[in-house]
Protein backbone atom coordinates (compact mmCIF):
# COMPACT_ATOMS: atom_id res chain seq x y z
CA UNK A 1 0.00 0.00 0.00
CA UNK A 2 1.21 3.57 -0.67
CA UNK A 3 2.92 5.05 2.37
CA UNK A 4 3.67 1.67 3.93
CA UNK A 5 7.32 1.01 4.82
CA UNK A 6 9.14 -1.17 2.28
CA UNK A 7 9.57 -4.82 3.07
CA UNK A 8 13.08 -5.79 4.24
CA UNK A 9 15.26 -6.89 1.34
CA UNK A 10 18.77 -8.18 0.74
CA UNK A 11 20.99 -5.68 -1.08
CA UNK A 12 24.47 -6.44 -2.38
CA UNK A 13 26.91 -3.51 -2.40
CA UNK A 14 29.82 -4.19 -4.77
CA UNK A 15 32.33 -1.37 -4.38
CA UNK A 16 36.12 -1.56 -4.16
CA UNK A 17 36.63 1.80 -2.41
CA UNK A 18 36.06 1.54 1.34
CA UNK A 19 34.48 4.94 2.04
CA UNK A 20 31.82 4.75 -0.72
CA UNK A 21 31.18 1.11 0.20
CA UNK A 22 30.51 1.99 3.84
CA UNK A 23 28.37 4.99 2.87
CA UNK A 24 26.23 2.84 0.57
CA UNK A 25 25.90 0.15 3.23
CA UNK A 26 24.77 2.70 5.78
CA UNK A 27 22.18 4.11 3.39
CA UNK A 28 20.79 0.61 2.75
CA UNK A 29 20.66 -0.24 6.46
CA UNK A 30 18.83 2.99 7.23
CA UNK A 31 16.05 1.73 4.98
CA UNK A 32 15.80 -1.41 7.10
CA UNK A 33 17.40 -3.77 4.59
CA UNK A 34 20.13 -6.38 5.00
CA UNK A 35 23.48 -5.55 3.39
CA UNK A 36 25.97 -7.90 1.73
CA UNK A 37 29.39 -6.50 0.78
CA UNK A 38 31.81 -7.30 -2.06
CA UNK A 39 35.09 -5.56 -2.87
CA UNK A 40 35.34 -6.59 -6.53
CA UNK A 41 33.39 -8.17 -9.35
CA UNK A 42 34.53 -11.73 -8.70
CA UNK A 43 33.51 -11.55 -5.05
CA UNK A 44 30.17 -10.06 -6.10
CA UNK A 45 29.43 -13.05 -8.35
CA UNK A 46 30.39 -15.43 -5.55
CA UNK A 47 27.92 -13.73 -3.20
CA UNK A 48 25.20 -13.87 -5.87
CA UNK A 49 25.83 -17.58 -6.33
CA UNK A 50 25.21 -18.45 -2.66
CA UNK A 51 22.75 -15.78 -1.49
CA UNK A 52 19.30 -14.72 -2.61
CA UNK A 53 19.74 -11.05 -3.44
CA UNK A 54 16.95 -8.60 -4.17
CA UNK A 55 19.07 -5.76 -5.56
CA UNK A 56 22.68 -4.92 -6.45
CA UNK A 57 24.47 -1.59 -6.06
CA UNK A 58 27.34 -2.06 -8.48
CA UNK A 59 30.43 0.02 -9.06
CA UNK A 60 31.51 0.03 -12.70
CA UNK A 61 35.25 0.41 -12.09
CA UNK A 62 36.62 -2.42 -9.92
CA UNK A 63 39.65 -4.73 -9.94
CA UNK A 64 39.58 -8.37 -11.05
CA UNK A 65 36.17 -8.06 -12.73
CA UNK A 66 34.63 -4.68 -13.43
CA UNK A 67 30.96 -3.83 -13.27
CA UNK A 68 30.40 -4.55 -16.97
CA UNK A 69 31.67 -8.12 -16.57
CA UNK A 70 29.35 -8.60 -13.59
CA UNK A 71 26.39 -7.29 -15.61
CA UNK A 72 27.25 -9.63 -18.47
CA UNK A 73 27.48 -12.65 -16.17
CA UNK A 74 24.20 -11.79 -14.43
CA UNK A 75 22.26 -11.42 -17.65
CA UNK A 76 23.61 -14.75 -18.89
CA UNK A 77 22.34 -16.54 -15.76
CA UNK A 78 18.53 -17.10 -15.66
CA UNK A 79 18.63 -17.09 -11.85
CA UNK A 80 20.24 -13.64 -11.75
CA UNK A 81 18.91 -11.97 -14.87
CA UNK A 82 15.89 -10.38 -13.14
CA UNK A 83 17.77 -8.85 -10.21
CA UNK A 84 17.74 -5.04 -10.53
CA UNK A 85 21.17 -3.45 -10.69
CA UNK A 86 21.83 0.20 -9.86
CA UNK A 87 25.29 1.10 -11.08
CA UNK A 88 27.45 3.48 -9.06
CA UNK A 89 30.02 5.39 -11.05
CA UNK A 90 32.27 8.41 -10.68
CA UNK A 91 32.75 8.61 -14.43
CA UNK A 92 30.95 11.35 -16.29
CA UNK A 93 31.16 9.56 -19.64
CA UNK A 94 27.60 9.17 -20.81
CA UNK A 95 28.55 6.40 -23.22
CA UNK A 96 29.74 4.25 -20.28
CA UNK A 97 26.50 4.85 -18.42
CA UNK A 98 24.46 4.11 -21.56
CA UNK A 99 26.42 0.91 -22.09
CA UNK A 100 25.67 -0.23 -18.54
CA UNK A 101 21.95 0.46 -19.00
CA UNK A 102 21.95 -1.41 -22.32
CA UNK A 103 23.47 -4.36 -20.48
CA UNK A 104 20.61 -4.44 -17.99
CA UNK A 105 21.25 -1.82 -15.32
CA UNK A 106 18.09 0.03 -14.28
CA UNK A 107 19.83 3.38 -13.67
CA UNK A 108 23.08 5.05 -12.70
CA UNK A 109 23.86 6.79 -9.43
CA UNK A 110 26.81 9.19 -9.57
CA UNK A 111 29.53 9.31 -6.93
CA UNK A 112 29.44 11.00 -4.51
CA UNK A 113 25.77 10.10 -4.29
CA UNK A 114 22.88 11.85 -2.60
CA UNK A 115 21.27 9.70 0.13
CA UNK A 116 17.78 10.89 -0.81
CA UNK A 117 18.34 9.89 -4.46
CA UNK A 118 19.67 6.48 -3.39
CA UNK A 119 16.63 5.97 -1.17
CA UNK A 120 14.11 6.81 -3.89
CA UNK A 121 15.74 4.69 -6.59
CA UNK A 122 16.25 1.80 -4.24
CA UNK A 123 12.60 1.81 -3.14
CA UNK A 124 11.38 1.93 -6.74
CA UNK A 125 13.64 -0.94 -7.81
CA UNK A 126 12.72 -3.13 -4.82
CA UNK A 127 9.00 -2.55 -5.34
CA UNK A 128 9.34 -3.59 -8.98
CA UNK A 129 11.22 -6.71 -7.88
CA UNK A 130 8.52 -7.56 -5.34
CA UNK A 131 5.76 -7.21 -7.92
CA UNK A 132 7.69 -9.28 -10.45
CA UNK A 133 8.17 -12.10 -7.95
CA UNK A 134 4.50 -12.02 -6.99
CA UNK A 135 3.62 -12.36 -10.66
CA UNK A 136 6.04 -15.25 -11.08
CA UNK A 137 4.63 -17.01 -8.01
CA UNK A 138 1.11 -16.55 -9.33
CA UNK A 139 2.06 -17.97 -12.73
CA UNK A 140 3.73 -20.98 -11.10
CA UNK A 141 0.65 -21.66 -8.96
CA UNK A 142 -1.62 -21.27 -11.99
CA UNK A 143 0.52 -23.68 -13.98
CA UNK A 144 0.49 -26.22 -11.14
CA UNK A 145 -3.31 -25.91 -10.82
CA UNK A 146 -3.84 -26.46 -14.53
CA UNK A 147 -1.53 -29.47 -14.44
CA UNK A 148 -3.57 -30.96 -11.58
CA UNK A 149 -6.80 -30.35 -13.50
CA UNK A 150 -5.40 -32.06 -16.59
CA UNK A 151 -4.31 -35.06 -14.52
CA UNK A 152 -7.77 -35.28 -12.93
CA UNK A 153 -9.44 -35.23 -16.37
CA UNK A 154 -7.09 -37.93 -17.62
CA UNK A 155 -7.87 -40.01 -14.54
CA UNK A 156 -11.62 -39.78 -15.16
CA UNK A 157 -11.18 -40.65 -18.84
CA UNK A 158 -9.01 -43.64 -17.96
CA UNK A 159 -11.57 -44.88 -15.43
CA UNK A 160 -14.40 -44.56 -17.96
CA UNK A 161 -12.41 -46.34 -20.64
CA UNK A 162 -11.56 -49.15 -18.25
CA UNK A 163 -15.24 -49.53 -17.38
CA UNK A 164 -16.20 -49.73 -21.06
CA UNK A 165 -13.51 -52.29 -21.72
CA UNK A 166 -14.43 -54.39 -18.69
CA UNK A 167 -18.16 -54.68 -19.56
CA UNK A 168 -17.73 -56.61 -22.85
CA UNK A 169 -15.20 -58.86 -21.17
CA UNK A 170 -17.60 -59.65 -18.34
CA UNK A 171 -20.43 -60.33 -20.79
CA UNK A 172 -18.26 -62.66 -22.85
CA UNK A 173 -17.16 -64.52 -19.72
CA UNK A 174 -20.76 -64.94 -18.57
CA UNK A 175 -21.81 -66.26 -22.00
CA UNK A 176 -18.96 -68.74 -22.04
CA UNK A 177 -19.92 -70.05 -18.59
CA UNK A 178 -23.56 -70.45 -19.64
CA UNK A 179 -22.53 -72.44 -22.71
CA UNK A 180 -20.37 -74.70 -20.58
CA UNK A 181 -23.23 -75.26 -18.16
CA UNK A 182 -25.69 -76.18 -20.93
CA UNK A 183 -23.25 -78.58 -22.56
CA UNK A 184 -22.79 -80.52 -19.31
CA UNK A 185 -26.45 -80.56 -18.19
CA UNK A 186 -28.27 -83.84 -19.17
CA UNK A 187 -31.67 -83.61 -20.85
CA UNK A 188 -34.53 -86.12 -21.13
CA UNK A 189 -34.82 -87.87 -24.44
CA UNK A 190 -38.63 -87.57 -24.40
CA UNK A 191 -41.52 -86.43 -22.24
CA UNK A 192 -42.42 -89.99 -21.28
CA UNK A 193 -39.02 -90.60 -19.71
CA UNK A 194 -38.92 -90.27 -15.98
CA UNK A 195 -35.14 -90.44 -15.88
CA UNK A 196 -32.61 -87.85 -16.81
CA UNK A 197 -29.88 -89.99 -18.33
CA UNK A 198 -26.24 -89.24 -18.24
CA UNK A 199 -24.35 -88.49 -21.40
CA UNK A 200 -22.93 -92.06 -21.56
CA UNK A 201 -26.35 -93.72 -21.30
CA UNK A 202 -28.32 -91.27 -23.38
CA UNK A 203 -28.16 -93.29 -26.61
CA UNK A 204 -29.34 -96.54 -24.90
CA UNK A 205 -32.21 -94.84 -23.15
CA UNK A 206 -33.16 -93.08 -26.34
CA UNK A 207 -33.51 -96.45 -28.13
CA UNK A 208 -35.59 -97.86 -25.28
CA UNK A 209 -37.90 -94.88 -25.39
CA UNK A 210 -38.28 -95.22 -29.13
CA UNK A 211 -39.28 -98.90 -28.69
CA UNK A 212 -41.81 -98.04 -26.03
CA UNK A 213 -43.36 -95.37 -28.23
CA UNK A 214 -43.87 -97.89 -31.07
CA UNK A 215 -45.77 -100.28 -28.80
CA UNK A 216 -49.51 -99.73 -28.70
CA UNK A 217 -51.75 -101.00 -25.89
CA UNK A 218 -54.11 -103.90 -26.88
CA UNK A 219 -57.63 -103.94 -25.47
CA UNK A 220 -59.41 -107.31 -25.10
CA UNK A 221 -63.16 -107.52 -25.22
CA UNK A 222 -65.34 -109.33 -22.67
CA UNK A 223 -66.13 -112.88 -23.40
Amino acid sequence: MPGDPPEPAVVLVAEDAMIPRLALARGVEQEGHRVLLATDGREALEVLARERVDMVLLDLVMPALDGFAVLRAMRADPELADIPVLVISATEATDEVARAIEMGAIDCLPKPFEPALLRVRMRTALEQTRLRRLEQDYLRQELALRQQERLAVLGRLSAGLGHELNNPAAAALSTARSCDARSTTPTRCCRSCSLAPTASASSTLSRRCSTSRRRRPTWHGTR
